[in-house]
């Protein structure tokens, strides 16, 4: 199997084969890494505004079943397992 790594820009959620849901596991996984900070940044959620680190990232699990395609309960389980 190959190693390394690969470069991959954020514009990809842009294309069309990126927009069709339900998203798979795999999707969901690289469209979390595609999410994080990639620097210390403020971030206002639900009109509180946060200090949000480098490789975090704030969400609810309906925000991120609405941009999967997916209900809520298997956002979580989903969520769970990767935990």
């Amino acid at each position: 199997m190959a190693q390394g790594w690969i470069s991959v820009h954020r514009q990809l959620r842009e294309s069309w084969l990126w927009k069709d849901k339900p998203f798979s596991k795999g999707q969901a996984w690289v469209d979390l890494l595609l999410e994080v900070n990639h620097e210390d940044k403020k971030t206002l959620f639900d009109g509180t505004l946060y200090e949000v680190k480098r490789g975090s990232r704030i969400s609810s699990i309906r925000k991120l079943s609405q941009s999967w395609g997916g209900s809520t309960t298997k956002t979580k389980s989903y969520l769970d397992l990767l935990q």
